[in-house]
């Protein structure tokens, strides 16, 4: 009897190591959704901070009309006996600046102290604006120049500081928390408008530098200004879009106070090619340019 034995035959087992075309399309569609996501998300927070900056200018005005009708001038501007009587915070016996009424953010009794020295910038009439907002109690923050602060009586009792920043001495931009708000008065444009940027070609009133200590007038640090597509951004919600009208404009600031003027900032449309605008003309804002550039002018209403 024969028997039959079954041989088995091994073949070998092939294995494919790659991704299908399917499957490779389904990763594609994936980190497509995932990119978009972010860059969606991105945009969405990027809105959320034009919106909230918007809100918080008409906020600021809003509190200085309300202060102008409550006590009689503009925050900041309010002579210093009306602010004493009123428990507000004053300007003290050394800088001698305190403010004067005329609804312009200025330095007024000691052009000595408002062309020379540190305290021609701490002390008149602009840095005072916010503090008399938040001693009213019409803003949040309780904004000071001065390390010890203020006797009881409101007089200075304490040290300057030898560096400041936004959100601690003045309010922060919501849009760049490294950008501050201060209120100036304009010899070229007229009216009382909010600077936003801690600093600018000069370095406000010359004193402050790159750093935001107080020294000699130095380049700008980039970061405490907008980037041109954030100030197209804010110029197109509030006003007009375009750098050099309207209520809001695209704008570099010299300092320094002259003799018999009352104002001290003298503020220019920027026309600096290839920067904050495309060119000197000052139509356009420089979009394609992703350094932060520009300082920017926004009217109080």
């Amino acid at each position: 009897m024969v028997r039959h034995m079954k041989h088995s035959i091994c073949m070998p087992i092939r294995t494919s190591s790659g991704f299908t075309l399917i499957e490779l399309s389904i990763v594609l569609v994936v980190i497509g959704l995932v990119v978009g996501g972010v860059l969606v998300g991105r945009d969405l927070i990027e809105a959320a901070k034009l919106r909230a900056t918007a809100s918080q200018l008409e906020q600021y005005s809003t509190a200085a009309n309300v202060f102008k009708l409550k006590y009689g001038n503009l925050p900041g501007d309010i002579p210093a006996n009306k602010a004493q009587a009123f428990g507000l915070r004053y300007s003290h016996a050394v800088s001698r600046n305190s403010g004067d009424g005329n609804g312009a953010f200025n330095c007024v009794q000691d052009l000595v102290y408002c062309s020379s020295g540190r305290y021609g910038f701490v002390n008149h009439e602009m840095t005072y604006f916010f503090m008399h907002l938040g001693d009213a109690n019409l803003i949040a923050g309780n904004y000071n120049f001065y390390l010890s602060g203020y006797r009881d009586d409101g007089v200075y009792g304490g040290a300057l500081r030898t560096t400041m920043s936004a959100g601690v001495d003045y309010p922060a931009l919501k849009m760049n928390p490294l950008a501050g708000i201060l209120p100036v008065t304009s010899r070229i444009f007229g009216d009382n408008w909010f600077m936003l940027s801690c600093i600018s070609d000069t370095a406000i009133m010359g004193w402050i530098n790159q750093n935001c200590q107080f020294g000699a007038a130095v380049p700008p640090a980039h970061d405490h200004r907008l980037l041109p597509m954030q100030a197209f951004a804010l110029d197109s919600k509030i006003d007009d879009g375009i750098p050099s009208t309207g209520t809001v404009r695209a704008v570099r600031i010299l300092g320094g106070a002259i003799a018999g003027v009352s104002y001290d900032i003298t503020i220019y449309i920027d026309d600096r090619p290839n920067l904050c605008v495309t060119t000197s003309a000052s139509t356009l804002y420089n979009t394609n340019n992703n350094s932060p550039q520009c300082s920017m002018l926004v009217k109080m209403r």
